[in-house]
């Protein structure tokens, strides 16, 4: 196992009692451990839990940053099967659901007011999704998409070494690698119901082989997900609205072409239908639903599709290790909508006679994004360690938005967007080890980037005069890294860090209106300085664990999501600062034989410090969508049946406080979201490579909204639900 030499010698017994754990905040699950070794000083490095944060394998203990780690496997068989479930156990860590998974948006200590996600998604070293504009908004992938060893999240801006978008930080999926050695695979079937609600099938399978012994192998994986819906329809009458399709795989070819020279290649292939979001109607003023629980009067079928090509090269050059990562993708979203109750009289008008007519409003985007970064690395355990690359993207995304009328098939208004980005970048870290014990590191990177946005309008609404407008914005940022870490002594590691992070500036759709431009042009980047201190370390006496960090932000320049004269959607730039403050802690540990417990805690205070009139916001509100509290506690229990058969039970309570939907001058009023708790319920059998395994989750079957929209009428809103109380049985078998 090649794990940074970096205090090695020193702290090899702190990886040692760090081993087979995950940081404080994670599930009491296993991790991706690494095998068993003896190291050069004679320490076993069995099961030491290493993450590649950093961009270097590193022990976690030894990481001077909050980094979780999450074993997706184990939380599929205990039926959380998206990253919404995920994120509950992650501290600072916030999925704010868009009614179906795969189409939410990932907030990391609520660094989000709109524009661009701030935190970065990325497949292995591969960046999912767009920087801007297109696709970006849809960065929250479905845990059981892939196959996966882990998902590790990065809290703070990783500005320095993963650019523009991780603001707030990175949430890595690490996919399981073709087996060069031998043959291995595994089959997996899950079936559940949902209380009110339908029946839902999950399935997943791999196989990797080896083509050629040490030389060449090949993985496969598939899986084929139908979730039933459990809202239904005041509208149409339909039951159990917002199901949805999934399907797709992932291809994986490995070559060991010399000694230190491997080629990976991967292709990834995802589709996805969806009948209608998970939304509620409910009253601001009272709370309760509009229409009875479960009951909605929105409808919008939804259907997603992507492709993701990469090819990885690793040469080991002695000094250091070059690294490329090439990759092109492509993703299509499109969105249907009934908005007759709006433009149902403009269009009786314009196709006057017969029966009413329907108006149907469809947007949708296709996304092309091609990347290239070289990284060179370097090794051994010398004074000074060092990691310098560039990186370069383009992104190209077409988008739509029409509104037309049936039966007349008129044409009211269609807007077609282009958007070109592309982006230049250098960047590097230097480490210096100045004792065993004490490291301080710098990073720096520059980034170039170049955003053009032109529009089209059609129809029997459209005015010429409003085409032919192009928008172009230029922008070069540079971010910064100063971390330092200490081991105290081989139980305590204390680490500080301040770090930058910044999201490319833009451009708007522009309104040509009677001769009068509508609208602001362009946007600046945004600025965002964090500066943190954390400790982690093990309680004298017992194996438990203990993580505890403190964290303060500054953000400049904040793209904010606001509307120009005409209601139109546009992005500006905060007036003042917003600031973010908050706490975050957890433990885990054995607390005796074969019982696992870990707990999580996070307080969040966030401050708009001035008034933002393009917000509707007055000085001192909360960002939204933010909760103040964030807490879960997991328990899970081992032990053997007889030589051959192994048992297991475990429980997780997942707590999220209140938070504010909308700002405080919003003219549709405001509401404030109540804190809601629910707990899962999981127990199974494994007998040698089969695993049979029931779960419940939601047992008290709360009734809660994760996420809350404003429906454009005052006093009304759209809550994502809960998903009530889901009983489930999984059969896995592994080879």
């Amino acid at each position: 196992m090649n794990i940074s030499g970096k205090r090695r010698a020193q702290r090899s017994k702190l990886g040692l009692l760090f081993s087979s754990a995950l940081v404080a905040w994670t599930p009491a699950l296993p991790a991706y451990a690494q095998g068993a070794g003896v190291d050069d000083d004679g320490a076993t490095e069995t099961e030491v839990l290493v993450v590649t944060a950093t961009r270097r394998t590193e022990a976690i203990i030894e990481v001077p940053l909050a980094v979780s780690v999450i074993d997706t496997q184990q939380t599929i068989v205990s039926g959380i099967t998206d990253i919404n479930g995920i994120a509950d156990l992650v501290p600072g860590l916030v999925a704010v659901d868009g009614g179906a998974p795969s189409l939410g948006n990932l907030v990391i200590r609520g660094t989000y007011v709109g524009g661009a996600p701030t935190v970065a998604t990325y497949i292995d070293d591969v960046p999912y999704g767009g920087v801007v504009g297109g696709f970006a908004a849809n960065q929250a992938l479905d845990a059981s998409l892939y196959d996966l060893q882990a998902i590790e999240v990065s809290r703070g801006p990783q500005g320095t070494l993963f650019g523009a978008g991780a603001v707030g930080g990175v949430v890595r999926y690490i996919t399981k690698k073709p087996n060069l050695d031998e043959l291995e695979g595994f089959a997996f079937a899950d079936i559940s119901g949902t209380k009110d609600g339908g029946t839902n099938q999950l399935y997943r399978g791999r196989v990797s082989v080896p083509v050629i012994d040490e030389k060449l192998a090949i993985s496969a994986s598939g899986y084929f997900e139908d979730a039933g819906g459990y809202i239904d329809s005041v509208v149409t009458g339909d039951e159990n609205i917002n199901t949805h399709d999934f399907w797709g795989g992932q291809l994986m070819v490995k070559m060991q072409v010399t000694d230190g020279f491997s080629l990976l290649a991967t292709v990834m292939h995802h589709e996805a239908d969806y009948d209608s979001a998970g939304y509620e109607s409910f009253d601001f003023a009272s709370g309760d639903p509009l229409f009875g629980e479960l009951v909605t009067d929105f409808a919008a079928p939804r259907a997603l599709n992507y492709d993701i090509y990469s090819l990885t090269a690793d040469v080991e050059l002695g000094f250091a290790d070059l690294t490329s990562i090439t990759s092109f993708q492509t993703a299509e979203l499109v969105n249907t909508t009934d908005i007759t109750a709006t433009f149902g009289a403009t269009a009786d008008a314009l196709a006057p006679g017969g029966a009413p007519h329907t108006v149907g409003f469809r947007s949708g985007d296709e996304t092309d994004r091609f990347t290239q970064e070289v990284r060179l690395t370097s090794t051994g355990d010398g004074f000074i360690e060092w990691i310098v690359g560039g990186y370069y993207t383009n992104q190209e995304s077409d988008s739509f938005q029409i509104t037309d009328v049936v039966p007349n098939d008129i044409e009211l208004i269609t807007l077609n967007t282009t958007l070109e980005y592309e982006e230049f970048a250098l960047f590097g870290n230097v480490t210096v080890n100045i004792t065993d014990r004490w490291d301080v590191t710098g990073g720096i990177r520059y980034s170039d980037n170049s955003l053009t946005i032109s529009q089209i309008f059609t129809g029997a609404l459209s005015n010429p005069a409003l085409n032919d407008l192009v928008n172009e914005n230029d922008d070069d940022v540079v971010t910064w890294l100063f971390d330092t870490g200490y081991a105290v002594n081989d139980a305590i590691n204390l680490y500080a860090r301040i770090a930058s992070g910044y999201r490319p500036g833009g451009s708007n759709l522009v309104i040509d209106f009677g001769g009068t431009l509508i609208g602001n042009p362009t946007f600046d980047s945004d600025n965002l300085w964090s500066y943190e201190a954390g400790l982690k370390g093990l309680i004298p006496g017992t194996d438990l664990r203990y993580d505890f960090g403190v964290f303060y932000i500054d953000w400049s320049d904040a793209q904010l999501a606001t509307q120009n004269a005409l209601g139109l959607g546009e992005t500006a730039n905060a007036l003042g600062q917003i600031t973010i403050q908050g706490i975050e802690a957890g433990l885990a540990g054995e607390l005796f034989d074969g019982f696992i417990v870990t707990g999580s805690l996070a307080i969040t205070d966030s401050e708009i410090e001035e008034d933002e009139p393009q917000l509707l916001a007055l000085a001192g509100d909360e960002l939204l969508q933010v909760p103040d509290v964030t807490f879960s506690l997991t328990g899970d229990y081992s032990w053997s049946l007889t030589s051959s058969i192994d048992a297991n039970v475990g429980a997780t309570l997942r707590y999220t406080g209140s938070f504010e939907t909308a700002f405080s001058q919003s003219p549709l009023g405001t509401f404030t979201n109540d804190s809601y708790a629910q707990v899962d319920l999981r127990a199974g059998i494994t007998y040698e490579s089969v695993s049979v395994n029931a779960y419940v989750t939601n047992v008290g079957n709360s009734s809660a909204y994760q996420t809350v929209f404003g429906t454009g009428v005052p006093g009304q809103g759209y809550g994502v639900v809960l998903r009530p109380r889901t009983f489930g049985v999984n059969v896995g078998v592994q080879f």
